[in-house]
């Protein structure tokens, strides 16, 4: 639902329920970023009309607002897409107040004003004195309805499963394929990630190696008492020399440095989220451009997953 809008005629700033919409939706905003202790969508509602009035309330919410700003994803208006970027792009405290439409220099301030015509403005939160008016709502709405995506850092694998076959010879060709009918003998699994090595080792032979592995990431402990949708990334990384070993969920569109989506979940209020597994491990691989004349290593790893959240929160503008 949308917010009241506070210039509509008969709109009271310290009517009780006015208070508690924009109490509620700061509220819902702050847990999403941050959940905290056992969530209740009432625990800041004010009481009365003089909680409505403090100071200390609304400047708490503007402080507030200020400095969970960053902890949002920059979504340019819920159209921003992640993918191919090098990071997920988070708000600072200049982008969140332009795309709330505040001033660059904060929340709009009135000292005097007769009720007439639109008073004079100066910026920034709150002070003692200061005249409360539909401005304080009007610019807490824009504040708080600009705050919609989280980023979630995605956990440690909850399944993994490898795969590894080598061999050793003086020449690099044998140790190959010597590797490669290594591979033949080892069961398959429902898991595949994998990489390629050959290398000179420290007793003057070759090592063959191919080495698969994988991982389905978590996200967990999300704010539940507001639903959700999620979107996650992956950070893949291209294998060089000075890797021990190279981890490929078989995306050939992945790119080093470059997020790639792997999957959405569904609207729900679950606190919890665990990725698919990718793909399957019953092909060697022999895809990588490496050759006994090129000795290296090769192949990508992803180092880490993240999980762009969409809340759908109760009001919005």
């Amino acid at each position: 639902m949308i917010f009241t809008d506070p210039k509509v005629d008969g709109y009271d700033c310290f009517d009780v329920v006015h208070a508690n919409e924009i109490m509620r939706a700061y509220y819902e905003r702050s847990q999403a970023a941050v959940p905290t202790g056992s969530p209740s969508l009432d625990a800041l509602d004010v009481i009365g009309g003089d909680d409505a009035h403090r100071l200390s309330t609304w400047l708490g919410i503007q402080s507030g607002l200020q400095f969970r700003a960053v902890d949002y994803v920059n979504d340019d208006n819920a159209t921003y897409d992640p993918a191919g970027d090098a990071s997920i792009l988070m708000h600072t405290l200049a982008t969140w107040r332009q795309a709330a439409g505040l001033n660059a220099a904060g929340f709009r301030r009135v000292t005097d004003w007769d009720g007439t015509g639109t008073p004079s403005f100066s910026y920034g939160l709150a002070e003692e004195a200061d005249i409360f008016g539909y401005w304080i709502y009007e610019d807490l709405i824009a504040g708080i309805d600009a705050l919609r995506w989280t980023k979630e850092e995605s956990g440690s694998s909850v399944s993994s499963n490898r795969r590894n076959a080598f061999a050793n010879s003086g020449t690099c060709s044998t140790a190959v394929n010597g590797m490669q009918t290594s591979w033949a003998t080892i069961a398959s699994d429902s898991y595949r990630a994998k990489g390629y090595l050959c290398r000179l080792g420290v007793t003057a032979s070759y090592r063959a190696e191919e080495y698969k592995s994988t991982y389905a990431w978590n996200v967990g402990s999300l704010f539940t008492l507001i639903s959700h949708t999620a979107d996650v990334y992956l950070y893949p990384k291209i294998l060089t020399a000075g890797d021990t070993f190279s981890v490929d969920p078989d995306y050939p569109t992945m790119t080093e440095n470059a997020l790639y989506y792997l999957q959405t979940f569904a609207s729900s209020m679950s606190a919890s989220h665990t990725t698919d597994v990718v793909g399957d491990m019953d092909e060697p691989y022999g895809e990588l451009p490496f050759s006994c004349a090129n000795l290296g290593i090769g192949g990508v790893t992803v180092h880490d997953a993240e999980t762009v959240v969409k809340w759908e929160f109760t009001r919005t503008k």
